[in-house]
């Protein structure tokens, strides 16, 4: 018995860290904690130098209670241009970070909001452009909740061509 006890001990001990552990920070692995949820995407990737796309915010309030003064804060890669900000969103001039404020995200509520960019022409094959959202609420400092997503830029697009000839008549023989 006292074999079984620690083999169910270890069971425990091994389940419980792994319960506690910091889920991965992806779009593939949301990052969710009890209380709220933040989830980046792209319209596109792999993408190509000087080709535009939209990075997608999506938050999600699934606590007991509303989240007052939240703000939703994206950092953006170098070697891009931003080309709109959805919702009444700001590009920081110090940080360049890009901050959505929004009043309150009431119970089981969401929220999705975009920003345009470009990749520079100069971007260079198989450049990782990484983006990372903070969400933060109640004025607090601490992080609350943060995300990041990679886009890999792409040299050129992959060589086809086809040829084709065709003559009026066949030749006799």
């Amino acid at each position: 018995t006292r074999v079984v006890l620690f083999g169910v001990l270890i069971v425990f001990v091994v389940f419980f860290f792994l319960m506690i552990r910091r889920p991965p920070r992806s779009t593939l692995f949301p990052y969710t904690t009890l209380f709220r949820s933040l989830v980046i995407s792209a319209s596109k990737d792999p993408v190509m130098p000087d080709e535009s796309l939209s990075l997608t915010f999506d938050v999600g309030n699934i606590d007991n209670m509303a989240l007052d003064n939240l703000e939703l804060r994206a950092s953006l890669p170098a070697g891009i241009t931003v080309d709109s900000i959805s919702d009444g969103g700001t590009q920081d001039a110090t940080t360049s970070e890009i901050v959505w404020s929004v009043g309150s995200l009431a119970v089981g509520n969401s929220l999705r909001r975009t920003v345009d960019i470009t990749v520079d022409a100069s971007a260079i094959a198989g450049e990782i452009l990484a983006t990372r959202a903070e969400l933060r609420h109640d004025g607090g400092v601490d992080l609350d909740t943060s995300a990041e997503y990679a886009v890999t830029v792409v040299d050129e697009v992959f060589p086809l061509s086809v040829d084709i000839s065709a003559t009026p008549d066949p030749v006799a023989a």
